[in-house]
C-alpha cells in the first residue's frame, strides 16, 4: 500500500510501513482473524514456518541470522486485537473501517478512533525485525495473541509446549527508557441478579456524586482517588443507622475508578429534609478525605417524585453492604520502596436497574497465593451478603525475577547507548507475561513497549520521533552474541 507522505521519511521506514499497514485490517477484540491471515501471509511469503491455534494465536519461527545459529533464541510477543473507541459523533465500523492516520506535529494519532498502537505497534516491530536485513539477531519465535484487552483469554488457550525460547520481551508494558519487570494478577467475581421490587410510600431522595479525577483501577490505584460507588454506599451506611431506606436503583460509570455515582432511595414519609441533612453532613465528613487527590469531587441531593419501585429494606442492606465493604483501595505495598504496589481491589461495575443487579469486583495482586487470599475474602463477603457470583477475568502475576540475566543485558546496553541508566517499572495491572512464565517457570522476561501514550481512548498517540531510540535498543541487544 502507498505510504502516507507525511510518514515517509520516518524512521526507522520499515516499522512505519507496517504500522499502517497493521491499521489498515480491522482488528477489534474477538475479530483478529483478518490480522491473523495477513501476518500467515507474511509467514508464508518468506518461507518461515508457523502454527496458528483455533483461537487464531499464532507462532512464527524466524532463523538466526548468519553467525547467530549458537545464541539462544529469544521470544517475541504481542497482542493482535485493539480497542474500539470512537468519539461521540462519530460513525465508524470497527469490522470493516482502516483506522485513519493523521500526523500532529511529532505524534501519530487517529482520526476520531483508537489508533491501536497498543498492541500494533508492537507488531509492526516484530515485523520489521524479520524484514531489515541490517538487524542481526538470533532465532526468534514471534508470539501474536488474541483477546488480551478482554481478560487475556487467548494466551491462555495457546499450546506453550511449542514454545522453544527462555528469553522473553513483550512489547505491551514498559517503555524504551523504562523497562516493565513485573505485573500483577487478577480475579474477577461477578455479581448478577434480579432481585424483588414492591411499591415504595415515602420520600424519594437523590444522591448524585460528581466531580471524582477517576482512573484506571490498576495503574492509578496507588493515588488513593475516590471511588463514588464507594462513597454512596458510605452515605447510604450512615443514613442507615439514622433512619431506614429502600434503595430504587443507583448507577456508576466511566473509567473503573467511578468519578460519578447516581442513586435513588426512599425514606419514610416526611423525612426528606432530614434525610438531606444527614447525607450532605455524611459527604462534608468523607469528601474531606479527597480533598488533595479529587478537589472537585461534590454531591448534590434532591427530592425526587411520585410513587416508586423499590428493594425491600432487607435487600436494600445487603446491596449497600456490597457497595460499603467492597473497596476500590491499596492493599498491599512493598516494604523497602512503598511507591511499588503488590496489591489491590477495585469495583469495575456496579449497577441496579429495575431490579437487575451487575456487578464486577476485581483483586489483583503480583503473587498469586496473595491474589488467591484476596479472592477468598471477596467469596466470604458475597457469600455472608448471601449473594452468588461467577468467576470473570482471571491471570496470573509476574513477580520481579532476581538475577534477570536479559534485564541486566538490556539495563547494559541501555545504558552503553544512553549514557544513564534504565528505569524499572513495576505495573499493577495486567500482561501476558504472568501467563506465559506460570507455564514456563524458566522464563526471563522483559517488557518493553513503544513511545505510546493514552491507549484505550481516542487520544492515543505514538511519538514519531522516539521510535529510533526503541529501535537502536532492540538493534543492539539482538547483536550482543
Amino acid at each position: 500500500m502507498e505510504m502516507m507522505k507525511e510518514l515517509e521519511n520516518c524512521q526507522p521506514e520499515l516499522f512505519f510501513q507496517w504500522f499502517q499497514r497493521i491499521c489498515s485490517i480491522p482488528h477489534p477484540s474477538y475479530h483478529e482473524e483478518k490480522l491473523c491471515d495477513f501476518l500467515v501471509e507474511f509467514a508464508r511469503e518468506r518461507g518461515l514456518e508457523y502454527v496458528r491455534d483455533e483461537m487464531h494465536n499464532l507462532l512464527i519461527r524466524v532463523p538466526a541470522t548468519e553467525g547467530y545459529e549458537d545464541v539462544p533464541p529469544y521470544l517475541l510477543q504481542s497482542h493482535m486485537d485493539m480497542v474500539p473507541a470512537a468519539d461521540e459523533g462519530v460513525t465508524f465500523d470497527f469490522l470493516k473501517d482502516p483506522i485513519q492516520l493523521r500526523v500532529v506535529g511529532n505524534e501519530l494519532r487517529a482520526t476520531g478512533t483508537t489508533l491501536g498502537a497498543d498492541d500494533g505497534g508492537g507488531i509492526a516491530a516484530m515485523l520489521s525485525f524479520v524484514d531489515d536485513p541490517q538487524v542481526k539477531h538470533p532465532a526468534l519465535e514471534l508470539l501474536f495473541t488474541v483477546q488480551e484487552e478482554v481478560g487475556m483469554a487467548g494466551v491462555r488457550k495457546f499450546d506453550f509446549s511449542q514454545i522453544r525460547s527462555r528469553r522473553m520481551v513483550n512489547f505491551d508494558s514498559g517503555r524504551t527508557h523504562n523497562f516493565c519487570v513485573s505485573s500483577a494478577g487478577s480475579i474477577t467475581h461477578v455479581v448478577q441478579q434480579q432481585l424483588p421490587m414492591g411499591a415504595a410510600d415515602g420520600d424519594v431522595v437523590k444522591i448524585m456524586i460528581r466531580g471524582g479525577l477517576g482512573g484506571h483501577a490498576g495503574l492509578d490505584i496507588h493515588k488513593n482517588r475516590a471511588c463514588a460507588g464507594n462513597v454512596a454506599g458510605e452515605m447510604l451506611h450512615l443514613l442507615g443507622k439514622e433512619m431506614p431506606f429502600r434503595l430504587c436503583g443507583f448507577r456508576c460509570w466511566s473509567r473503573s475508578i467511578f468519578p460519578c455515582c447516581d442513586a435513588e432511595i426512599v425514606v419514610p414519609a416526611g423525612k426528606y429534609e432530614q434525610a438531606k441533612q444527614t447525607l450532605e453532613a455524611v459527604f462534608a465528613k468523607l469528601n474531606s478525605r479527597y480533598t488533595r487527590t479529587d478537589p472537585d469531587l461534590c454531591c448534590r441531593i434532591e427530592q425526587g417524585e411520585g410513587c416508586v419501585q423499590a428493594l425491600s429494606e432487607a435487600d436494600s442492606i445487603r446491596v449497600k453492604n456490597l457497595l460499603f465493604l467492597l473497596r476500590t483501595e491499596l492493599r498491599k505495598c512493598d516494604a523497602q520502596d512503598q511507591s511499588i504496589v503488590l496489591g489491590s481491589g477495585s469495583v469495575l461495575k456496579a449497577s441496579l436497574t429495575e431490579g437487575y443487579l451487575d456487578y464486577e469486583y476485581a483483586v489483583r495482586a503480583v503473587e498469586d497465593s496473595v491474589r488467591d487470599q484476596y479472592g477468598e475474602l471477596t467469596e466470604e463477603t458475597l457469600r455472608l451478603l448471601g449473594f452468588p457470583w461467577t468467576i470473570g477475568k482471571h491471570y496470573g502475576g509476574w513477580p520481579m525475577q532476581t538475577n534477570s540475566k536479559l534485564v541486566e543485558l538490556f539495563d547494559r546496553k541501555h545504558e552503553e547507548l544512553f549514557g544513564y541508566p534504565a528505569g524499572h517499572r513495576f505495573v499493577h495491572g495486567g500482561i501476558e507475561v504472568g501467563d506465559i512464565v506460570a507455564a514456563i517457570p524458566d522464563m526471563d522476561a522483559i517488557a518493553i513497549n513503544l513511545p505510546m501514550e493514552n491507549a484505550h481512548t481516542t487520544n492515543e498517540l505514538l511519538y514519531i520521533d522516539r521510535v529510533p531510540e526503541f529501535w537502536a535498543l532492540f538493534t543492539a541487544v539482538f547483536a550482543e552474541k
